[in-house]
């Protein structure tokens, strides 16, 4: 296993490339749900810190779950302090975490959501169209 200090320098270069993947939707050449879904996965997995393999679900909440299973495992294994970078990433609850995504992808994709229709969003595919809907409206 990498010592502490490599683990921290891993994340962080990973934290400061994820905040690019938003960009990505620009290049696209038309915003739809098919072309927005796989740069939200790319970006939720990101922001949850998660390795493709854990991050298979179309579930918000499911994947907001791996990640606080991850981050706990990775805390007990004194891979990762608190980072308040991460927001997402080292919420302690996985309600606390989706919540966060959202508020992320809000600011991260330039779309707004009511507290309801947040909550109504239950799956990245779901988010995805949503997402494109905003975004293709606009263009």
């Amino acid at each position: 296993m990498a010592d502490r200090s490599e683990i921290l320098a891993r994340v962080r270069r990973q934290a400061a490339s994820g905040e690019q993947i938003p960009a990505l939707l620009e290049a696209l050449p038309s915003v739809t749900a098919e072309g927005v879904l796989p740069i939200l996965r790319a970006y939720i997995l990101d922001r949850y810190m998660l390795p493709p393999e854990e991050g298979e679900s179309d579930e918000l909440l499911a994947l907001a779950e791996a990640s606080l299973r991850r981050y706990i495992r990775m805390v007990r294994e004194g891979a990762v302090e608190k980072d308040p970078s991460r927001q997402c990433s080292t919420a302690s609850s996985v309600i606390v975490k989706k919540v966060l995504l959202m508020k992320a992808i809000q600011r991260d994709f330039g779309v707004r959501f009511t507290p309801a229709r947040a909550a109504e969003l239950t799956t990245v595919s779901a988010l995805a169209a949503e997402i494109a809907a905003q975004r293709g409206a606009g263009a």
